[in-house]
């Protein structure tokens, strides 16, 4: 699920958005751990994934919390 989307500041006119989603992982979920390597989208748009953290687990993989911006 998402949990926010923001504007982030870079300075001069340029204008970058970010999001934090969580993933979840398991049955019907994403079956790997989601690296900086990855992209993914969202609401039609391409993100870069800049973060991964922290990563829910116990016996097996539960979530993952990603930042990302839009590419």
């Amino acid at each position: 699920g998402v949990l926010n989307r923001r504007r982030v500041e870079e300075g001069g006119t340029a204008e970058t958005f970010e999001i934090t989603v969580w993933v979840h992982h398991g049955a019907g979920g994403l079956d790997f751990l989601p690296t900086t390597a990855d992209s993914l989208t969202y609401d039609g748009v391409l993100w870069r994934v800049t973060q991964v953290a922290p990563t829910y687990s116990s016996a097996s993989l539960i979530a993952s919390k990603i930042t990302a911006r839009g590419a």
